[in-house]
């Protein structure tokens, strides 16, 4: 009986993790990870965690443990990366709710370090699960506004046009100004590849860059090392100076974290290159325009393009032309970077992208897209009245005409407002 009740509460996880932020599809890929990455008592504590932060006082009611055996299950959890505590100034206490596959889960299992052999299982386990498609195809419909992350350009005036205007939210050196803490840890891709036996760059591993109450996270259960400002700077400038794409938290305020991707080892790049997964990462808004006067013709700017957006092609004179493919170009800058004859510019795209302006904006509007937003307003998976609520409120933001209206420019301010309470 009891391997029947923990292939249930395994499956209950799994349908848990499905309900955040990111679709998260249960296959037996997924399945093998969760019952590694959680033992059965663990598993039945996140799948009964309210869905928004809540105190261990709120969560000992709902579930019905007691506090004294809750906070060492939920520490622990803390410390493998399974769950968030963030602490709350008003209330002078730490919150706890679960994590998200993505950003999260997958992140943090592969930041752990001190056991090798277990990072390497990890890694097939994780690699297993990322390399099927349905993660992918869970996450990207027709319209889609809300993206995991955002593109922000190189930190250097010469890449653009005269007149292009690069916002504060866009430059990496602003956001690290505008934060007081910062930590540096493990790529969780990279370290992946590593042991996939995959990685082709030179890349070092420690490039995972986070940011304010992320990086305390982080710190505090030795997912990552703390770093002062320079350190944060100098790994971002040789980011920029390997023709790394700076991949960001989509948020326009308050970003939380930075990632230094290339296309051998970002799962990110890869999922647009592999199974066209675009709408995960939104665009920096700009586009790459070729000088062919200047341009010699060398094809290194096509090579570099992380997601394989620029075509070169020579008449028979050896005359050059270039094609950009605008709904795969991620506005990198990878590619004016790499023109040592300066041929390429930046200039300002005609695609219109959409940025939130905070984590729990981002939050919100990603729930709504995805379908799971009836989880966060009726959060209590113990309540049957609100399991009830959950359906047929969730059935209605099912609705297209519903989701259309509610991500319109007219409404979207008002609903923001009216979740956040």
């Amino acid at each position: 009986m009891g391997h029947i009740i923990g292939k249930d509460i395994y499956r209950k996880l799994g349908q848990k993790i499905d309900g955040l932020s990111l679709r998260v599809p249960y296959t037996p890929a997924f399945a093998k990870l969760l019952k590694e990455l959680y033992n059965e008592d663990e598993a039945e504590l996140v799948t009964k965690l309210p869905y928004r932060p809540s105190t261990i006082g709120r969560i000992s009611r709902t579930t019905g443990i007691s506090p004294e055996k809750l906070k060492p299950m939920l520490d622990r959890l803390c410390d493998n990366g399974l769950v968030f505590d963030l602490w709350n100034e008003k209330r002078g206490q730490y919150m706890y709710m679960s994590v998200p596959f993505v950003i999260g889960i997958y992140e943090f299992t592969l930041m752990r370090t001190g056991d090798p052999d277990k990072s390497r299982h990890w890694a097939e386990l994780l690699h297993a699960y990322m390399d099927e498609d349905d993660i992918y195809r869970a996450n990207i419909n027709q319209g889609h506004m809300i993206s995991v992350m955002r593109t922000i350009p190189h930190d250097n005036p010469l890449l653009f046009n005269n007149y292009v205007e690069i916002f504060d939210y866009q430059k990496a050196k602003t956001i690290v100004e505008n934060n007081s803490s910062f930590a540096i840890g493990l790529c969780s891709c990279r370290h992946e590849a590593m042991h996939m036996n995959i990685k082709q760059c030179k890349t070092p591993l420690e490039t995972c860059c986070s940011f304010g109450p992320s990086a305390e996270y982080l710190i505090r259960h030795k997912l990552a090392r703390r770093v002062d400002k320079n350190e944060m700077l100098e790994s971002l400038a040789r980011a920029q100076e390997s023709c790394l794409v700076l991949n960001a938290d989509n948020v326009k305020r308050r970003v939380e974290y930075i990632c230094q991707c290339c296309s051998c080892c970002c799962h990110l790049i890869q999922g647009i290159n592999k199974h066209r997964a675009r709408p995960l990462l939104v665009g920096s808004g700009l586009k790459p325009v070729i000088d062919t006067e200047i341009c010699k013709g060398c094809g290194k700017c096509v090579k570099a393009c992380p997601v394989h957006a620029l075509e070169m092609k020579k008449d028979e004179n050896d005359n050059v032309s270039f094609t950009v493919d605008t709904d795969l170009c991620i506005g990198c800058t990878v590619c004016s970077r790499t023109c040592k004859f300066r041929a390429i510019s930046m200039d300002k795209s005609e695609k219109k992208v959409f940025y939130p302006e905070d984590g729990l904006e981002k939050y919100i509007l990603s729930c709504l897209e995805r379908g799971t937003l009836q989880n966060l307003i009726f959060d209590d998976p113990q309540n049957t009245t609100q399991e009830f609520m959950r359906t047929f409120f969730g059935a209605f933001l099912r609705l297209k005409p519903v989701k259309r209206a509610l991500l319109s420019d007219k409404l979207r301010s008002r609903f923001l407002n009216f979740v956040k309470g």
